[in-house]
């Protein structure tokens, strides 16, 4: 067994106990991409390519541990070889009990729940997808030790910054090399990797400091860069190993005003409190209301992004999540949460 065949087996054994638990025979996952479930629970060692209309896609997990990719409908090019079409006839024994656990219940097709319904006309379904959500949060030490790999070789490249970022670059020509040195470091890139599906992203724009309106669409080559310019970086996506990394920088192209430097002592304090509350038990509900005080100069934190605390793993936003019911749900080892706080710059 190699080392994605055990950890096939390992969090398939995890949803298993969960079904377990509730006395359920199965659990149907529906559109399994929503946060990062099918790159979870197939564990291939790579991102899966996305297949045409992949929402309409579905993982059946039983309780004797057996994973069925599935597709929901039949008018449209599924990737038939690796997610065949659901006929309820099919899965009659699952079928036939009292009630099975669905995760994405709003991404359920209507075909599909009435042919169910015509091999089991009382059959219930048992909203899961937070317990699901939940238990795939919960890393090993293996995928932490991954992701924080993954990290690692981005603060690498922040860190050869100071040779490639001039006034009178383009935003387009730093995108192209930063891309070249994410390549030649280990980093899967879009249009340079053998495999597409297994990319990072680089988000990059530049503001003037004195001017930080948010940037509109810049056509090829992108906006010059100046002196005096804030730049604004985020490498975010998939490391050859199939695990997420996120890693965001502010570089400014000389001194920068009294205000800006304020305003970032101002969030990497504020970075630095919630880090010290992110502890098992806690709640993000419960650390963003501890937060949610105005900043010493009176700069509206509650103004943040209401996803500024979010989950990572095989997907860089997945739960537990400020922005969803995951909020509320309690913290454990190994979670791995990103502290994305902002403000405005004055």
């Amino acid at each position: 067994m190699n080392d994605y065949e055990l950890l096939r087996a390992q969090r398939t054994k995890r949803l298993c106990a969960l079904l377990a638990a509730r006395k359920l025979p199965a659990l149907l996952i529906c559109h399994p991409r929503r946060g990062g479930l099918e790159n979870w629970l197939l564990a291939e060692g790579h991102i899966p390519a996305l297949p045409p209309f992949g929402s309409l896609n579905m993982l059946l997990v039983t309780d004797e541990g057996k994973v069925f990719p599935l597709c929901a409908a039949v008018n449209h090019p599924c990737d038939f070889p690796h997610f065949p079409l659901f006929h309820a006839e099919d899965w009659q024994d699952v079928l036939r009990s009292s009630a099975i656990g669905i995760a994405n219940p709003d991404q359920l097709q209507l075909s599909v729940w009435e042919d169910m319904r015509r091999v089991n006309p009382s059959l219930q379904l048992i909203d899961l997808s937070e317990d699901v959500y939940m238990t795939a949060a919960q890393k090993t030490p293996e995928e932490v030790s991954a992701m924080r790999s993954g990290a690692a070789l981005y603060d690498r490249i922040y860190a050869a910054l100071p040779r490639i970022l001039r006034p009178g670059i383009s935003e387009m020509q730093l995108a192209a090399e930063l891309r070249h040195l994410l390549e030649v470091s280990g980093a899967a890139v879009p249009f340079l990797s053998e495999d597409p599906s297994l990319t990072t992203f680089v988000d990059l724009y530049s503001v003037p400091e004195r001017d930080p309106v948010l940037p509109s669409v810049t056509h090829y080559p992108g906006r010059r860069i100046a002196q005096g310019d804030l730049v604004s970086l985020q490498f975010m996506g998939y490391t050859p190993d199939g695990h997420t990394s996120l890693l965001g920088r502010t570089v400014a192209l000389g001194a920068v005003s009294p205000e800006t430097q304020a305003r970032w002592e101002i969030l990497t304090e504020f970075q630095k409190n919630a880090a010290e509350l992110l502890r098992p038990g806690a709640t993000l509900a419960e650390i963003s209301r501890v937060l949610a005080a105005p900043s010493p100069d009176g700069a509206a934190i509650a103004s943040l992004s209401v996803n500024w605390l979010h989950g990572m793993g095989c997907s860089v936003n997945e739960a537990p999540r400020l922005a969803d019911a995951s909020a509320d749900a309690a913290l454990s080892e190994n979670m791995v949460v990103a502290i994305a706080p902002r403000l405005p710059l004055p």
